[in-house]
């Protein structure tokens, strides 16, 4: 009896470091994509504009600006100083928010559903 039990419970151990093993590799194979990606998202540029199309923002998938450009030149003028800050801030804030929506949606893909929390 003692034996078939040592027998079993060694098994059960030696299965339980396969299944360790495979899912290490697993978070490994995970951790390279996300890498890939991420430096894939940092490459790349997201334009927004502010509703009305006064403004445009683009964005670097490294949360950067990379220019923005005034549309409307009566912004330009003192008493739109105000607008015009504004309008600038809302285009920027489209555009971050274009570089989360993509970079939430790949990590989904790349994870498939594992449990992985703070990938952010």
């Amino acid at each position: 009896m003692k034996s078939r039990m040592m027998s079993e419970y060694g098994d059960s151990s030696a299965r339980a470091q396969v299944e360790q093993k495979q899912m290490q590799d697993k978070l490994r194979q995970v951790q390279i994509e996300m890498q890939k990606k991420a430096e894939e998202i940092e490459s790349m540029e997201f334009s927004s504009t502010d509703g009305s199309g006064a403004i445009e923002v683009i964005a670097k998938g490294d949360k950067t600006l990379g220019s923005i450009k005034i549309k409307d030149d009566s912004l330009l003028s003192t008493e739109n100083k105000e607008k015009l800050e504004d309008l600038i801030v809302v285009a920027a804030n489209k555009a971050f928010a274009k570089v989360d929506k993509l970079t939430d949606a790949e990590i989904a893909k790349i994870t498939k559903g594992l449990p992985i929390s703070g990938l952010k």
